[in-house]
């Protein structure tokens, strides 16, 4: 087998060594008198950042093309982060969740072309706004979902709360309201721009109409015998305008359902 046959067959490769980057993560911290060990939780990733949430309450905020690292801190540091989203957009947007079902927003700006006048650079601001989002979750959040454009995210908590923020950049606000309760702990949340949710629970996987009032519809005619960690996402790339989305849903077996979301 030849070289460039033998790469096209491969799944994952890692490109660069990240060695760089996790040198400059502390092994401890501490937190008054107490040294705590730093123990990595949860990862997401864009083309040009790794966002990495740890134990001790710190975002590790990883440039992969300068191999510069930023710690974030949300409003209640104090707490373990056990959930993360990160969506490019506009700006990057960084949604992170607690153990006490607080999430805080980040907004990080991205870098301007350094070709632009002088006069538009010197009006940027380049300061990271937090929004701090609480009162839908009382338990610890355990799955997170961004829009693709930034400004709708979708959360999911130990207790089956499934939340919806909208951002409002102009104002500087969010506005949060409950969408549903599924009584299990929240797998996994995807979103698809015809807007529909897919929520994934201990017990069942439904969709959420946003323009029916988040009217719910279950995947499947039989709930599961058992509870399990099972997801679902939708298959973007196989969704056309004029063909409903595709979800893909695992069940016992190893098996993999396919299902449309026509009522």
């Amino acid at each position: 087998m030849n070289t460039e046959s033998k790469e096209n067959t491969l799944a994952l490769r890692e490109w660069m060594s990240l060695t760089n980057l996790i040198n400059q993560v502390p092994n401890k911290i501490r937190r008054g008198l107490v040294l705590q060990d730093v123990q990595f939780t949860c990862i997401d990733a864009a083309d040009e950042f790794i966002a990495i949430g740890t134990n001790v309450g710190i975002v590790f905020w990883c440039n992969r093309i300068t191999l510069k690292v930023t710690q974030f801190k949300p409003e209640r540091g104090e707490l373990g982060i056990c959930c993360l989203k990160l969506v490019p957009s506009v700006d990057y947007m960084l949604a992170v969740g607690d153990k006490a079902g607080i999430i805080s927003i980040f907004k990080i700006p991205k870098d301007l072309p350094k070709d632009l006048p002088e006069e538009f650079l010197k009006r940027f601001d380049n300061k990271t706004e937090i929004f701090t989002v609480r009162g839908i979750h009382k338990t610890q959040i355990t799955a997170l979902e961004w829009s693709l454009n930034g400004e709708k995210l979708f959360s999911g908590d130990s207790e089956g709360v499934v939340g919806f923020t909208q951002m409002d950049f102009y104002m500087n606000l969010t506005k949060s309201c409950q969408i549903s309760d599924e009584r299990y702990r929240i797998v996994q949340l995807s979103f698809h721009n015809a807007q529909l949710l897919t929520v994934a629970s201990l017990y069942r996987c439904v969709i959420l109409d946003k323009k029916q009032n988040w009217a719910v519809m279950q995947i499947g005619t039989k709930d599961r015998k058992t509870l399990a960690e099972l997801g679902a996402v939708f298959n973007m790339r196989t969704n056309t305008s004029s063909s409903p989305p595709l979800i893909y849903t695992p069940r016992y077996g190893q098996r993999i359902w396919i299902s449309d979301t026509r009522y």
